[in-house]
């Protein structure tokens, strides 16, 4: 099995393979300032008690300091709604970068199931977690249930030939992610093998800048739900 269709798995309790749709129980949920529609939502559907205040992480940091009354107002509401719904893990403005305050805090572990209310949320990839972003609905019905259907993805399968990669591993990485389209990350995970542990380090420090690669090119289809693709340097 892909490294998704285990998380998907494990969350769903069923076994899942890539094109299944399944739901699936979250094991996290980050909201930064967007959180503030999906608190709208929650009051207009008369939801008062969330699944699991203690799952849910809130992080100020797109409108830092506020650059205007609207956004200062913004904060105001989410600083409310949180002491509402009795969410403990709160970091106001100054607490840091959503995602990188989830990685550096504990708040990704590897084989989770990780949603944000940003795009770049498929960054906990690199701890080998599954991350992405969802919207203000979505964020408000995994408030109230703690769960969400997602379709099994594909995988991509990138290979790096080891005596290459010794020389020029940032390269093949870019090259891989450039040789993708944005939109196409979001729709496909993905694995790397033939590194070396020293190689490996770097590729997961590297992993994160993946997701928001743009590019063009193509992966030819292998089977088993898998798409491969090649980086030479």
């Amino acid at each position: 099995m892909t490294m998704a269709e285990k998380i998907l798995s494990r969350a769903a309790g069923r076994e899942a393979r890539a094109g299944d749709t399944v739901v699936a129980k979250v094991d996290r949920l980050m909201g930064h300032e967007g959180f503030r529609l999906a608190g709208m939502v929650l009051e207009e559907a008369g939801i008062e008690r969330l699944w699991d205040p203690d799952r849910i992480v809130i992080v100020l940091d797109h409108a830092v300091p506020a650059p205007d009354e609207a956004s200062a107002q913004g904060h105001a509401v989410i600083r409310k709604q949180v002491e509402k719904y009795g969410i403990q893990t709160f970091y106001d403005t100054r607490g840091g970068i959503s995602h990188q305050v989830m990685c550096e805090k504990g708040h990704v572990a590897p084989g989770e199931l990780i949603l944000g209310t940003d795009s770049h949320s498929t960054m906990y990839g690199a701890l080998g977690a599954a991350g992405t972003g969802i919207g203000f609905t979505e964020t408000a019905y995994v408030c109230a249930t703690g769960t969400l259907w997602f379709t099994v993805p594909e995988t991509i399968v990138v290979e790096f030939e080891p005596e290459r990669a010794k020389r020029s591993l940032p390269k093949l990485l870019r090259t891989a992610a450039d040789r993708r389209r944005a939109h196409a990350l979001l729709e496909w995970t993905e694995q790397q093998t033939g590194l070396e542990d020293r190689q490996r380090k770097l590729a997961a420090e590297l992993r994160a800048m993946l997701p928001v690669a743009v590019g063009r090119g193509n992966a030819a289809v292998t089977g088993n739900g898998r798409r491969k693709a090649r980086a030479r340097a």
